[in-house]
C-alpha cells in the first residue's frame, strides 16, 4: 500500500477537515451504503435521499446544480463530471437548466450506475454514464 493509499483509508469519512464531531462519532461500523449485505435497504436509502432532492420536497438538486452552474458560468460547452452520483438526480437537474454542457455521471455502486445507464441519463445525447471509484482516478 502506497502513502496515498494509507492516508485516504486513515482519513475520517468528513475528510480532512471534518468537523471535531464527526471525528467523535465515526465507528468502525459501514453505514448502509457502503455495506455489501443490505442491497435492497441501500436502494430505499437511495430512493428517498433522490426524492428529498427533488422539487417535491428540499430541492437540494436545483440548489447545488445552480452552484455548479455559476462556477462554470463563462463556460459555453461545459464538462461536468459528478462523482457519487447515487441515482442522477443533480445530473438530471444540471442538464435540464444548461442547455449546453456535457455530464459524466458516475459512481461505486454497480446496481445504481446500472440504473442510470437503463434509464433517461444512459439515453441521455450529453451525459455519460461509468461505474468509477474517485479514489482511482
Amino acid at each position: 500500500m502506497d502513502s496515498t493509499t494509507s492516508d485516504i483509508a486513515n482519513m475520517p469519512r468528513g475528510g480532512p477537515d471534518a468537523s471535531w464531531l464527526d471525528r467523535r462519532l465515526q465507528t468502525e461500523r459501514l453505514e448502509y451504503l457502503d455495506r455489501d449485505d443490505v442491497d435492497d435497504l441501500k436502494r430505499k436509502v437511495m430512493d428517498s435521499l433522490d426524492r428529498a432532492g427533488g422539487r417535491r420536497r428540499i430541492g437540494i438538486h436545483e440548489k447545488c446544480a445552480r452552484m455548479v452552474l455559476r462556477e462554470v458560468a463563462g463556460v459555453p460547452a461545459p464538462k461536468i463530471l459528478e462523482l457519487g452520483a447515487g441515482l442522477g438526480g443533480l445530473s438530471r437537474k444540471l442538464l435540464e437548466m444548461h442547455p449546453t454542457a456535457q455530464i459524466t455521471v458516475t459512481d461505486i455502486e454497480p446496481s445504481f450506475v446500472a440504473g442510470m445507464a437503463a434509464g433517461d441519463l444512459g439515453s441521455h445525447p450529453r451525459a455519460v454514464v461509468r461505474e468509477m471509484d474517485a479514489t482511482e482516478i
